[in-house]
């Protein structure tokens, strides 16, 4: 959506995706689902960008959200892959894009967010044991005190009737904007994490 600021007549702003963003004040309300699905070379779909212009006509959007990229390789066949902010910081759900100082900013709203982010895959992805599968979420950026990863795959027994699980965590870890973080080397894996 393309609207002026109510206190700040010259400036305007857009948001995309338009259809998920509602104004309050200078602060733009979005969502980053808290279920995500696996995008093979990609991500999710809703990726939140914004833009302030002082013409009215001209704009030049930014990315607001963190790509989190964790790389995989194996024999595994991956059902899914959850992130968890241990200190319950928000990592998606409710969120706002702060126009205040001119410089679109990408926050968690103070309630109503998600401090687990599930990525899904359907169907199950199956890894390579040559080569890295990659694994891309979208997140709110900001600091995590630290990140709990567990990856889900398909195979089960009388322990594990949902699957077997594989966890990992992180120390803490600073999520910047516009950016793309491997993961894979936030946790230590500098060729990816073998399952």
């Amino acid at each position: 959506g393309i609207s002026e600021l109510p206190d700040q007549q010259m400036t305007a702003y857009a948001v995309y995706p338009a259809a998920e963003s509602a104004l309050s004040g200078t602060s733009v309300s979005v969502n980053i689902p808290a279920s995500q699905t696996y995008a093979a070379d990609g991500f999710s779909a809703s990726y939140p960008m914004a833009a302030v212009t002082s013409d009215g006509e001209h704009f030049t959007f930014s990315n607001l959200a963190t790509v989190l990229s964790l790389p995989l390789k194996g024999d595994a066949a991956i059902k899914s892959i959850t992130i968890e902010a241990k200190g319950g910081e928000g990592l998606a759900g409710a969120a706002a894009i702060d126009f205040a100082d001119g410089t679109p900013i990408l926050k968690a709203a103070a309630e109503g967010f998600a401090s687990s982010v599930t990525l899904n895959c359907d169907p199950a992805v199956k890894l390579n044991t040559e080569t890295e599968t990659v694994f891309n979420f979208i997140l709110i950026p900001g600091d995590y005190s630290a990140l709990k990863i567990t990856v889900t795959d398909t195979q089960t027994d009388d322990m594990h009737p949902n699957g077997r699980t594989t966890t990992k965590e992180t120390q803490a870890v600073t999520l910047k904007p516009g950016t793309v973080k491997d993961f894979g080397m936030a946790l230590g894996i500098p060729y990816g994490w073998n399952l």
